[in-house]
C-alpha cells in the first residue's frame, strides 16, 4: 500500500524534503486533460444555446472549471517557484511515539512579526479498497510556529507532543507535518511526511519553543470582517458590509450568467417553448437577491453592563434587533458556515453563535474568515459576557 523503508527512516537524512511537487504536477496533468475536452464542449454548448436550447447552458459550466483548475495549478506552481525547494530539518529525528515531533525550517521570506505560520501534525492510516488506497484520518493536532530572523529570511520551529497510544510509521500509516501561511505578495502550503517511531526511550525535541498547540502569537483581526471597540462597560463588535465582498461579488456573476443565459434566448427566438427558461430566471433572480443581502448587510453587536444587543442592519435600515441577558449566554462558538476558493488554499468561513439557557442560538457574527479570526471574536464576546470556553469545541 505504502512504501516505508524503515532502514531510511531511522539512518537517513533528517532534512526531509516537501511532497508539493508531486502534487503540482497532477494539478497539471488534471487541468490539462479537462481543458482538452471541457473546452470543445463548451463552444458545442454556446451554439447549442444560441439556437434556444436552454439544456446546453449546463455545459457551460464545464469551461469554466476548467479555467479554474488551470488557475490552481498555475497559482501552485507560482508557489514552488517562489520559494523554491524548502526541507524540514527534523529534531528529533526519527520523531517519537510517546514523545515528540519537532522541526524547523528555513524560509527565503524577509522577517516580519506579522507572518503567522500554521502547522499541523497528523496520522493518516492507508485502507486498500479494489486498486485504490483511501486515506483515513486516526489523529491530528494543530497550532502555530515560532518564527525568527535568520540573516535575510526567516526561520519557524515547532513542537507536537505525540500520544503513546499511537501508531508508528508503517506501510499502512502515514505521519504528515504541514506548514501553511498567507505571506506578502504569495501562499506557503507544504507538507513533509516524515518518520514517527516507537522507541523504548521517547524522543524530545531540543528545540527552545513552546508546543505548537500551546503557542498564540499575537494578532490584529482584520477590519474588512469585524471592528472591535472596547468600553468600560464591555465591547462593541461591527461587522461591515464589505466583509462578504467577495462571496457576493461571486453570487452576482452567476447570476449574470443565468439571466444572460436566458436573455439571449429570448432575443434569438422570442417564440421558442424552453421549459427551463423560467427555473433559470428564478435562479438567477434569486442569486442576484442574495448577493444585494451579502453586500447590503451589516452587524452591530454590544455585550456588556449585563446584556448583549445584537442589531442587523440592511442598507442602513435596521432590522429587528435581539436582546438577552448576558447571564442567559452558555455558549459563544465558531460554527463553520462555507468556504472561499478550493483545494489546500480555501479559506473556511464562519459564523459566530451565542447559545442561551432556554436552548435557542442567535447568530451574534458571520462572515468571518479562519478558524483564528472565529475563535478571537468568540473568545472577547465569551469574555465580556462572562462565558467560560467550551472545553469540547472541535479545533
Amino acid at each position: 500500500m505504502i512504501r516505508f523503508n524503515q532502514e531510511q527512516a531511522t539512518t537517513g537524512d533528517a532534512a526531509i524534503p516537501s511532497v508539493n511537487g508531486r502534487e503540482v504536477a497532477f494539478c497539471w496533468w488534471g487541468a490539462i486533460l479537462w481543458n482538452a475536452v471541457a473546452q470543445p464542449t463548451g463552444f458545442i454548448c454556446l451554439e447549442a444555446l444560441i439556437k434556444g436550447e436552454a439544456l446546453a447552458a449546463l455545459g457551460l459550466l464545464f469551461p469554466l472549471v476548467g479555467l479554474r483548475l488551470l488557475w490552481q495549478a498555475f497559482k501552485k506552481k507560482r508557489q514552488i517557484r517562489d520559494l523554491g525547494e524548502i526541507r524540514l530539518n527534523m529534531d528529533p529525528f526519527p520523531a517519537s511515539i510517546g514523545g515528540e515531533v519537532g522541526g524547523s525550517i528555513d524560509l527565503p521570506v524577509r522577517y516580519s512579526a506579522d507572518n503567522v505560520f500554521l502547522v499541523s501534525l497528523r496520522c493518516d492510516r492507508g485502507i486498500k479498497r479494489d486498486d485504490d488506497t483511501h486515506m483515513e484520518l486516526m489523529w491530528d493536532e494543530r497550532g502555530y510556529a515560532t518564527s525568527m530572523p535568520i540573516g535575510t529570511g526567516t526561520r519557524i520551529a515547532f513542537r507536537f507532543a505525540v500520544p503513546a497510544n499511537q501508531k508508528s510509521s508503517s506501510n499502512v500509516h502515514v505521519w504528515t507535518v504541514r506548514v501553511t501561511a498567507e505571506l506578502p505578495g504569495l501562499e506557503l502550503d507544504r507538507s513533509f511526511i516524515i518518520p514517527v517511531l516507537r522507541d523504548d526511550r521517547p524522543r524530545h525535541s531540543q528545540l527552545r519553543v513552546p508546543l505548537a498547540c500551546e503557542f498564540k502569537p499575537p494578532m490584529e483581526l482584520p477590519s474588512r470582517t469585524v471592528r472591535i471597540r472596547r468600553h468600560p462597560a464591555g465591547v462593541q463588535l461591527l461587522f461591515p458590509c464589505r466583509r462578504n465582498a467577495k462571496s457576493a461579488l461571486l453570487s452576482a456573476f452567476f447570476s449574470a450568467w443565468f439571466l444572460g443565459g436566458v436573455a439571449i434566448i429570448v432575443v434569438k427566438d422570442p417564440g421558442a417553448e424552453a421549459v427551463m427558461l423560467p427555473l433559470f430566471g428564478l435562479i438567477g433572480g434569486g442569486l442576484l437577491l442574495y448577493s444585494v443581502w451579502l453586500s447590503g448587510n451589516s452587524i452591530e453587536v454590544s455585550a456588556g453592563a449585563g446584556e448583549l444587543n445584537i442589531v442587523r442592519r440592511f442598507m442602513g435600515f435596521s432590522l429587528p434587533a435581539s436582546r438577552i441577558a448576558a447571564v442567559a449566554v452558555r455558549r459563544v462558538e465558531p460554527v463553520r458556515s462555507g468556504a472561499r476558493r478550493t483545494g489546500t488554499c480555501a479559506m473556511l468561513l464562519y459564523r459566530i453563535t451565542a447559545h442561551c439557557s432556554d436552548g435557542s442560538g442567535i447568530t451574534v457574527g458571520d462572515g468571518v474568515e479562519g478558524r483564528r479570526v472565529a475563535e478571537e471574536v468568540a473568545g472577547q464576546l465569551r469574555e465580556a459576557c462572562g462565558v467560560l470556553p467550551n472545553p469540547a469545541e472541535d479545533h
